[in-house]
């Protein structure tokens, strides 16, 4: 079985799926890279329509890693040559959140409905979390009906095959390293490139709350240097700031940290807080998509961005026994092993 594997970059996680993906098939690369400038998008659009006449004639699957412009000409090809058409839906393609403009369907014009095109096309729509399905976002928003979101809510005559498949996290590689001594202390990782970024991720938020909790310390890593420079001259003494760091030399940190605070306005399922769960960090998260999912009854959830209500649960989170810690483990242990995400995609690229 030959797979064409469409994405935008090789970052860690999308290294995973293409690990696993080589566990079943023949995988063949094809990347996107991405543009800033309308003539650009077109230029690299027009690359891509060559390169997806050239590759997927080869294979048997187009499999998409997220839904945009690296996907169209593959699907769109695939689909007329009969091919298996498959794309994992993450979060920004599935959403808008119109407060910071993030997100595929608040965008106007030739994104949104190229974006719109493949969703018709594919034969597979794997959304990491059902909420990237349909949902209500009432956390993002001061209006009480919340923003209802999801790609069903922009697209009504989805054909394919639509089935939940959670990513899967590995509880050998994400262990607590045993000879770190784990601090009453905060941390949250995400990374952090642009305004919008802070604001999504809920930075913003934390190092507010950190402004009333002055004997916490908290700890942000993902921070590139050009926002530190901008965004974030004037933190509290508290508040300690990380670049973005390689995905193992983030476990020390997890390790010696009891909370991880995961409070954004708009996620998929993270895969920050699913490793700093298996780290042993108590959860707390936002009531967004996949992130109550994740955390369950073992940590706790925000319902409004609001500073005194994320102190009075960091206070609380501070309170718990390390058995605490150990639970969030077994949680994502038992929730998001990696065999059911094997198994689930292995069974749709063998199907007739």
């Amino acid at each position: 079985m030959k797979v064409l594997f469409c994405h935008c970059g090789l970052s860690t996680f999308v290294m995973d799926e293409i690990n696993m993906l080589r566990g079943m098939a023949d995988v063949r690369l094809m990347e996107y890279r991405a543009a800033s400038t309308f003539a650009g998008k077109l230029a690299n659009l027009f690359i891509s329509f060559f390169q997806a006449l050239f590759l997927v004639p080869r294979c048997e699957v187009v499999y998409s890693f997220f839904v945009g412009y690296h996907s169209y000409f593959p699907v769109i090809i695939g689909k007329l040559l009969g091919k298996k058409t498959v794309a994992v839906v993450g979060g920004f393609d599935a959403v808008c959140i119109p407060s910071i403009q993030y997100g595929v369907f608040c965008k106007k014009g030739l994104q949104r409905w190229c974006v719109t095109q493949i969703y018709k096309k594919l034969d597979y729509i794997l959304p990491v979390d059902a909420s990237l399905i349909q949902s209500v976002n009432a956390y993002a928003t001061d209006d009480v009906q919340g923003i209802r979101t999801g790609f069903r809510e922009y697209i009504s005559d989805i054909k394919g095959n639509v089935t939940e498949l959670p990513f899967g996290f590995d509880s050998e590689l994400f262990v607590s390293s045993v000879d770190l001594s784990r601090k009453s202390d905060v941390i949250s990782v995400a990374l952090i490139e642009n305004g919008q970024d802070i604001l999504r991720k809920g930075f913003d938020l934390i190092v507010e709350t950190a402004r009333i909790l002055p004997d916490v310390n908290f700890t942000l890593v993902g921070i590139t240097q050009d926002v530190q420079d901008t965004f974030f001259i004037d933190v509290p003494e508290n508040v300690t700031i990380h670049p973005p760091l390689p995905r193992m030399e983030l476990i020390p940190f997890y390790s010696r940290h009891k909370v991880f605070l995961q409070v954004s306005l708009s996620e998929g399922l993270p895969n920050t807080l699913c490793e700093a769960m298996l780290c042993g960090c108590i959860p707390i998260g936002s009531n967004v998509n996949g992130i109550p999912k994740a955390i369950g009854d073992m940590g706790f959830i925000l319902e409004k961005k609001d500073r005194k209500l994320l102190a009075g649960l960091i206070l609380k989170s501070l309170a718990l026994d390390d058995t605490a810690g150990i639970r969030a483990r077994q949680r994502i242990m038992d929730m998001f092993p990696v065999s059911r995400r094997v198994e689930a995609v292995k069974k749709i690229i063998a199907e007739n």
